[in-house]
């Protein structure tokens, strides 16, 4: 496949040290060579894809005391992404146990800004902004050749589920999974303090069906083994304020279909 995509223009309506004005258009081209597979009978489904982004005027949000502690955008000027993914969904004893099912998923993102010389963000020592319209008038810093925000190098997760039948009495599922994200920058400066760093996430579930009733009952466990990362990390002048994620989620579902 191969597409074109816009983000439409806009203005920048509030700044104190520098006059608003217009953020040209962003636009995206797309292209993407895959396959969607069945195998083994039937009983292996795999997809694969490999994909070249190129982006022209990335728009790029930045908060700071000089644009009034709103966000404010920039065009970066190019930026690109390649990369790969993989998913699959496999019943790996289809006649002597075909409850269990293992499914799975990775990709692999390269990504850079190929021209950003004049980049806004915020100074490691001081925490002061720089770039245009700062307060302290700090000059602009060159972020070519940095990593795209919020774009980790590789993510994956890997299930598995055993379904039983229970016969007259219905039928029970578990099931368990794990989340990888390699982490990523929030801001285009690529700094570690505005970074997430890698994690990975595991939850747990087991479901009870009875169909005559229409009924589900699912106790789950998120994030089991209690791992802590950051959300958000949203940064201005008054410094770094992180959002962590969600500490250990366990509960029940009850789903009654009629």
């Amino acid at each position: 496949s191969a597409s074109r995509a816009y983000k439409s223009p806009t203005y920048n309506t509030v700044g104190l040290l520098e006059t608003p004005g217009s953020v040209e258009e962003e636009r995206v081209d797309s292209y993407e060579l895959g396959a969607k597979m069945e195998l083994l009978g039937g009983a292996l489904r795999l997809n694969t894809a490999a994909f070249y982004i190129d982006q022209k005027n990335l728009l790029t949000g930045f908060v700071a005391l000089a644009s009034g502690g709103i966000v404010t955008y920039d065009n970066a000027g190019s930026s690109e992404v390649s990369g790969a993914e993989l998913d699959f969904l496999w019943s790996p004893m289809p006649n002597l146990n075909p409850g269990l099912v293992l499914s799975g998923a990775v990709t692999y993102l390269n990504t850079k800004y190929t021209d950003y010389k004049d980049g806004r963000g915020f100074d490691e020592e001081t925490g002061n902004a720089f770039g245009e319209g700062s307060l302290t008038q700090d000059p602009q810093r060159d972020f070519t050749g940095n990593e795209i925000v919020r774009s980790p190098e590789w993510t994956g997760s890997l299930g598995i589920n055993q379904a039983f039948s229970l016969g007259d009495f219905g039928s029970l599922e578990l099931g368990g999974d794990v989340y990888y994200n390699s982490g990523f920058f929030f801001l285009p400066q690529n700094s570690d303090l505005y970074a997430r760093e890698e994690y990975a996430v595991f939850n747990a579930r087991v479901s009870y069906f009875y169909d005559p009733w229409g009924l589900q009952v699912t106790a789950f466990g998120e994030n089991i083994t209690d791992v802590e990362y950051n959300e958000n990390v949203f940064v201005a002048d008054f410094g770094r304020n992180e959002v962590l994620n969600s500490p250990v989620v366990t509960g029940l579902r009850v789903k009654l279909s009629f």
